[in-house]
Parts: C-alpha cells; sequence; structure tokens
C-alpha cells in the first residue's frame, strides 16, 4: 500500500523510483511539517470523494478501508520520528457507512455465471471469487498458496498421509508474504475448478506446474494482467446480468 501511495497517489509530487520517493517524503516532512499534514489532508479528502461514487463503480472507495492508505505512511513516519498530526487528518474521513446494501450470490445466479464461462479459468475466477470473498488483487497467487484441507475421521487435516479423494474445503493464503496477509476459504468445487484450469494450461502451455508459479497466468507463466482478468469476468457479466461488474456483490 505505500508503494501505492507514494508511486501512484503522490506522483505529480514525488520523484524518481519507489525508496527515492520515501527519502525525498521523509525530507519534506522534516522540513515543512505544514506541508506534510497538509499534504495528508488532501490525500485524505480526496479518498473521501471516492467513498460518494456509487459502489458499482470501480473507483468507488469503502469507508471503512480509508484508513488503510494512511497506516503504512503512519508506521514510516513514525520509524523516522516525523511527527504528524494524525487527529486532524482523520478529522477529514467520511462518516462510516456500515450498512450492507448487497449480498452474495445465490447458487441460480452462480449457475448462470458458469454457464456463460468460456473457458476453465474463467470457471475458477467465478467460483473462487464467489466462495472467498477476496478482491481481485487477492487473485494475485501462486500454487503454493493454495492448500486443500481432507476430511479424515470427522476431523479436518491438512496432510491426509494417504490418497484422499474427500476434500472439505481448501485455503488460500492472500497476500503471502506481506502485512495485509490473511488466510480465506473456497469450497471443493472452487478447488475441482482451479486444479483443472492448472492441468488444461499445464497442457496447453507444455510446462509443469511448480508451488511457486502464478495460479492465474498467462502463456509466460507470470501473474495474469488485470486487464485480461476483467475482460474475463465482464464477458460473463455482460451474459448473465448485463452488466459488466459481475465481481461486485449484486445489489
Amino acid at each position: 500500500m505505500l508503494r501505492r501511495v507514494l508511486c501512484k497517489t503522490l506522483k505529480g509530487v514525488l520523484d524518481g523510483d519507489f525508496e527515492e520517493r520515501v527519502a525525498q517524503l521523509i525530507k519534506y516532512s522534516r522540513e515543512e511539517p505544514k506541508w506534510t499534514l497538509d499534504m495528508m489532508r488532501t490525500i485524505s479528502k480526496g479518498l473521501r470523494e471516492r467513498t460518494k461514487m456509487d459502489r458499482n463503480d470501480p473507483e468507488y472507495l469503502n469507508p471503512d478501508s480509508i484508513d488503510n492508505y494512511f497506516k503504512p505512511l503512519q508506521k514510516l513516519f513514525a520509524m523516522n520520528n516525523v511527527p504528524v498530526h494524525w487527529e486532524r487528518v482523520k478529522a477529514t474521513y467520511p462518516e462510516r457507512d456500515n450498512k450492507p446494501d448487497s449480498r452474495g450470490y445465490t447458487r441460480e445466479e452462480i449457475a448462470r455465471m458458469l454457464r456463460h464461462s468460456r473457458d476453465t479459468m474463467g470457471r475458477a475466477l467465478v467460483l473462487v471469487l464467489a466462495s472467498s470473498g477476496v478482491r481481485l488483487g487477492g487473485l494475485d497467487l501462486n500454487w503454493e498458496d493454495l492448500v486443500p484441507a481432507y476430511r479424515v475421521d470427522g476431523r479436518l487435516v491438512l496432510d491426509p498421509g494417504v490418497n484422499n479423494d474427500d476434500i472439505a474445503c481448501a485455503m488460500l493464503h492472500v497476500y503471502r508474504g506481506s502485512a495485509e496477509s490473511y488466510t480465506s476459504f473456497i469450497t471443493p468445487e472452487a478447488f475441482e475448478a482451479l486444479s483443472e484450469y492448472g492441468l488444461m494450461w499445464a497442457k496447453a502451455q507444455v510446462r509443469s506446474i511448480t508451488c511457486l508459479r502464478a495460479v492465474f497466468s498467462g502463456c509466460c507463466a507470470s501473474h495474469l494482467q488485470w486487464p485480461a482478468v476483467l475482460w474475463k469476468l465482464r464477458v460473463v457479466g455482460h451474459a448473465t446480468v448485463g452488466s459488466p461488474y459481475i465481481w461486485r456483490r449484486i445489489p
């Protein structure tokens, strides 16, 4: 998140690569504390405007997510002994709205999406997103991040010790290695769809699947670029409900 704020949000303010931008921000903040406070408040106000957008807009931001943009900045300033009046920054936050106006997909809606999925990747995307609840950024996974859990004698185990096809669920290690890392779960159907997609990809590319390979990947085995993922989901969305935003919760 810190890299995103410094390299994207402050693109026109700081120069150079990520490390150079960090050094510039610390230097400016020590020399001009008021500049830092004004900049943080300006960022907050910009984020607040995104919370007013339609919830189907890709740029919409949940008010509860705003603090996530500032946590890495707070840590950066604290580690470098740069004082910032965060109370004045937080005073610009929008009011939190935790009233749900969305719901999960029904079985019928998921079935319709699967019927309109053109390939094994599309099917896997639909089932993983529907069962795990992860955001699109959470799909930046390697195969080592997928861990099946088996049902043995009424218990869930990760290593049954023998061949066992009774998969109860599977764990996804989302954002592995980052401060935002967490574990989510997918259904046996989603795990089966991922496995089928992986086998089809390996066969088509004449390559083997290793734990460090990207789960959703292109022909070069690197993580699939988001325009390609969004295109697949938009195709499914248009065919199913006439909306390109099928990856968002249906209102």
